[in-house]
């Protein structure tokens, strides 16, 4: 058994230290897991003890390049053995220029840790059809142009669709920028938007200067029409504040009892809440964010 400090000599970096234990075997490239499971010159290193996986371990670097397939391997992996993910804080924003589809019984745990949306996707994280699902102290931002404006469909930052219990928690989440398609319905872009899911909650975020800032609804995705898996129902929202909105701060479009409750929404170009709702418990609380009133 060997304690590794750091990753090398001349490194600074502690994140990739602890404990590992060699075994004089030979497995697959293919088992192998970054940081974890290490092949060395003859036999095999394992990381013990870990009560987290660091996307660090993956190759996840604050630097231009893209992130998207490092941080969806340690999804993956923490997904089989049932541990948080740790983002730990980096200097620079992370880059992600593909979509990165979110598992089952994953925890995102960042601190203050920036993602940016770097290039035209549909939808930064993608939660479609998982379930236990948990986004903690990140700041989500689309830099305004990043998520693509020319398509018809949907998109947000945080994509929740045919999902069960997902949770972000305080989060930022901005800057999903405008749709100029053309289409006569054009997709409207979100910063968290909640589709055909029961039990999520979004709570304590700021949530600001995207197109519409939480999205509630139950339609058949333009991408997979015939997917129905859960009714929108029994999602909350609260405690948040949603601001800067081009369009409505909340729109619901469904009406099977989600609930709102103790948000400020303010600076918002079209309703602070848009709902067709006739049996939702919409119960917000509406401040002006430019007033610094608190509930």
């Amino acid at each position: 058994v060997v304690y590794v400090v750091r990753e090398s000599a001349t490194s600074s970096d502690y994140d990739m230290g602890g404990l590992f234990v060699y075994n004089n075997d030979t497995i697959p490239v293919d088992d192998l897991e970054p940081g974890i499971i290490i092949t060395g010159s003859t036999g095999t290193w394992y990381r013990i003890n870990f009560t987290f996986i660091n996307v660090k371990w993956y190759g996840v670097k604050s630097t231009n390049s893209d992130n998207s397939e490092a941080i969806s391997k340690a999804l993956e992996y923490a997904s089989k053995v049932g541990k948080e993910v740790l983002f730990p804080y980096f200097k620079d924003p992370l880059i992600c220029i593909k979509e990165v589809k979110v598992p089952n019984n994953v925890s995102l745990i960042g601190n203050n840790t920036t993602i940016h949306c770097a290039s035209p996707a549909i939808r930064l994280f993608n939660i479609d059809g998982s379930q236990d699902v948990k986004f903690k102290g990140f700041i989500f931002d689309g830099k305004s142009a990043a998520i693509d404006n020319n398509k018809k469909y949907d998109s947000a930052l945080i994509y929740i669709q045919n999902s069960l219990d997902v949770k972000v928690v305080e989060c930022v989440v901005q800057n999903a920028g405008l749709n100029t398609s053309t289409d006569d319905i054009p997709g409207r872009r979100c910063g968290i938007y909640i589709n055909k899911s029961k039990y999520c909650t979004v709570i304590n975020n700021t949530i600001k200067n995207n197109e519409i800032g939480v999205l509630i609804q139950a339609v058949d995705s333009d991408e997979k029409p015939e997917e129905t898996l859960h009714a929108t129902s029994y999602n909350i929202i609260s405690q948040n504040i949603i601001n800067g909105s081009t369009g409505d701060g909340i729109r619901e479009n469904s009406i099977n009892n989600n609930v709102g409750y103790n948000c400020i929404i303010g600076n918002v170009g079209g309703d602070r809440i848009n709902t067709t709702a006739d049996d939702s418990i919409v119960t917000l609380t509406l401040g002006d964010i430019a007033t610094s009133e608190k509930y």
